[in-house]
């Protein structure tokens, strides 16, 4: 089996692959630990409960591994991990969580756990299948309205039908909102609203928990990722309170354990809706050199890459933010490859070299020039990270140069890494070719 995944090597965002995740989650042991205590302890929960820190600690790593561990433990969750990062709105997000316990209900085997076949969870499943068949389109916002044959039909030949479904839908039969299409009459339903969809996520959550699977499991664990940025533009605050407030409202219910991430500066801003699971902190050299030997263990075959004076000087930059680490490190292995490959280490000089190499490309080309100048006169000035500027920032300078403030939009910081070698080059008047 090959050990080299050049691919992976330095990747910055969370994994997705199960042994990825589990392998590459180095030195936060006491934070897993109580994680799994904790759910020990707790089968319902009734807030949402918030693993929190700043931008590229590890949040969404965290997360995952504590799942999975969760999993190997047998703990009695049917777990749901959805990701709310640039959905936009709440709905989407609930539409998310609809069509997962949707997925579930369909795929339900009645003879892989022990159900007859002729029994009133049968019947009931059988009922909300047809339901959720009809009303599809209206959750997801595809269709206005839809015609309910299936729900019909079952109506008018059994009664005892009527009593299965959610209270909502029977509201709405008894207001007897029918449309005569052809010779025959049909029953008309229209788009539903986020309480309806929410009435439907727990109807779902009923049926799983106490209908088809009472002895094997005991609540939900739903995972929401990023919850604060669901939208990150001017309004994104609003869409980020709906979501909370629907989510508390499955948290409400015993058959729910909500647990979201989100950046330390939003949940100060929104503790009164939610409890503190764990704060995902900064690591030390040490903590970090240790991940950074797991990557190269894991994809490739134990052999550096780096220096370690390059090393030495990408932790510096880096200032204990794992995520900026590695992403420094994609970047640079990324545009040095060719040099590694011919047998060669990258030390600090080839850092620096890319980093300049960088920095000249950005003043040759006029889309960014007048930025890329106004960064560096602003280093040589202010010698400082803040900066803020009244142009606007194009995505190219978001991916290397520059963060965005998640509080305040107009302001930023720049990479340490970019911050560092301006300074030196303007310490020391080398200039910066173009």
């Amino acid at each position: 089996m090959p050990t080299t995944y050049l691919d992976k090597l330095f990747m910055f965002n969370p994994p997705h692959e199960k042994n990825d995740i589990d392998d590459l989650f180095v030195n936060r042991d006491d934070d897993l630990a109580h994680g799994v205590e904790f759910f020990y302890d707790h089968i319902s929960l009734t807030q949402i409960h918030v693993i929190h820190g700043h931008s590229r600690m590890g949040k969404s790593h965290y997360l995952k591994r504590l799942i999975n561990r969760l999993k190997q433990k047998k703990l009695p969750f049917l777990f749901y991990d959805i990701n709310a990062n640039s959905k936009q709105r709440a709905r989407i997000v609930l539409n998310d969580i609809f069509d997962a316990l949707k997925k579930e209900i369909f795929a339900f085997n009645p003879e892989l756990h022990g159900v007859q076949k002729d029994t009133p969870a049968m019947q009931h499943i059988s009922v909300a299948k047809d339901m959720l068949i009809d009303i599809s389109s209206l959750v997801t916002g595809e269709r206005e309205q839809m015609v309910c044959t299936q729900m019909r039909e079952r109506i008018v030949h059994n009664q005892t039908t009527f009593s299965l479904l959610p209270k909502f839908i029977q509201a709405i039969w008894q207001s007897g909102e029918e449309r005569k299409i052809g010779e025959e009459k049909q029953w008309m339903m229209s788009g539903l609203s986020n309480e309806n969809v929410i009435e439907l996520i727990k109807y779902q959550a009923d049926l799983l928990m106490n209908k088809l699977l009472p002895d094997e499991k005991k609540s939900i664990l739903l995972t929401v990722d990023d919850l604060d940025l669901l939208y990150v533009k001017p309004g994104g605050d609003e869409a980020v309170m709906h979501l909370l407030t629907f989510l508390n409202q499955l948290a409400s219910e015993s058959l729910f354990n909500i647990l979201v991430t989100m950046r330390t500066e939003a949940f100060h801003d929104r503790q009164k809706d939610m409890t503190p699971f764990r704060k995902i902190g900064l690591l030390d050299d040490i903590e970090i050199k240790d991940i950074y030997h797991k990557h190269l263990e894991c994809f490739n075959s134990s052999q550096p890459i780096f220096s370690d004076q390059a090393i030495d000087f990408l932790l510096e930059c880096a200032d204990g933010c794992i995520g900026d680490f590695l992403k420094n490190c994609h970047s640079i292995f990324n545009d040095n490859f060719g040099w590694y490959k011919k047998g060669n280490l990258i030390d600090v000089n080839e850092i620096k070299n890319h980093v300049e190499k960088n920095i000249s490309e950005h003043l040759r080309f006029r889309e960014t020039k007048s930025l890329m100048l106004e960064i560096i006169n602003w280093v040589k000035k202010e010698k400082k990270q803040e900066f803020s500027t009244n142009q606007p920032i194009i995505a190219l300078f978001l991916d290397r140069i520059l963060t965005r403030d998640s509080d305040q939009p107009d302001r930023y910081y720049i990479n340490p890494l970019y911050l560092n070698v301006i300074k030196e080059y303007s310490k020391n008047n080398i200039p910066i070719s173009t």
